[in-house]
């Protein structure tokens, strides 16, 4: 028997044993490998550490790039490889950063959202965790 959870970010039942991509319209025109956030009409645009709104709306990493009005892929969990990318094993945490990008930078201000770890150089493992919003002075 399939097994369904509601997702408040698209507000809408997922399959949960299918839940690890989802389909979206772009909202505007989005890149790959890009991390996403939902906005009021369920399209998908890139996320923003500094974007107040954007924290716990964080939908995943696109898989392609899309220009507004297109369907994109957007992996909400598991593994994405990229020969293009050059990550540091030895610092695991991949973090939000502005304009959809990831670091492995703790962001110093906005709000920190960890979206994955790294495996290797070229791969990392999206398990998008609860955003904490830091405090200003």
């Amino acid at each position: 028997m399939d097994q369904y959870q509601y997702n408040p970010i698209i507000r809408r039942l997922d399959l949960v044993s299918n839940a690890t991509t989802t389909l979206f319209i772009a909202g505007a025109t989005v890149g790959g490998q890009r991390v996403v956030t939902v906005n009021s009409q369920g399209q998908v645009l890139h996320a923003d550490h500094t974007m107040a709104g954007h924290a716990g709306r964080i939908a995943g990493l696109t898989l392609t790039s899309a220009l507004a009005g297109e369907a994109v892929t957007v992996r909400r969990a598991g593994l994405m490889t990229d020969p293009g990318w050059h990550w540091d094993p030895d610092q695991p945490r991949l973090f939000l950063s502005g304009n959809g990008t990831l670091t492995q930078t703790v962001p110093g201000s906005g709000f920190v959202c960890v979206v994955g770890f790294c495996l290797s150089a070229t791969q990392l493992f999206i398990d998008i965790q609860p955003a904490i919003t830091l405090q200003t002075t």
